[in-house]
């Protein structure tokens, strides 16, 4: 699949996962006190955003069991891999919109 669509394509659909994650996190889930830990700068980051709370290690057991596979990663921070070539911009959507429903 990569030699078909091409690096470049992959790492622009990366690019905009990722800024789509981090924008969906400014708007809905700083508010409810979670914090960026991934780079803003897209040249200083891969393909994951990786996000802050002190609960999030409970959080990430409730989101494995709504569907939304995550990492956790001590002490407090839940990384969203994004694959850019199976994930989708609707995907982020709703890992986000779970994320909220979960911390409300």
């Amino acid at each position: 699949l990569v030699a078909e669509v091409g690096i470049a394509a992959v790492r622009a659909k990366s690019v905009a996962l990722t800024s789509l994650a981090i924008e969906l996190t400014d708007a809905v889930l700083t508010p409810r006190g979670v914090r960026l830990v991934t780079p803003r700068d897209p040249e200083r980051r891969g393909s994951h955003v990786t996000i802050a709370r002190a609960d999030f290690e409970a959080v990430n057991a409730a989101l494995w069991e709504r569907g939304v596979l995550t990492d956790f990663r001590k002490p407090d921070g839940i990384r969203l891999g994004l694959a850019p070539l199976s994930t989708s911009y609707a995907n982020v959507v709703t890992a986000v919109e779970t994320l909220v429903d979960l911390l409300q």
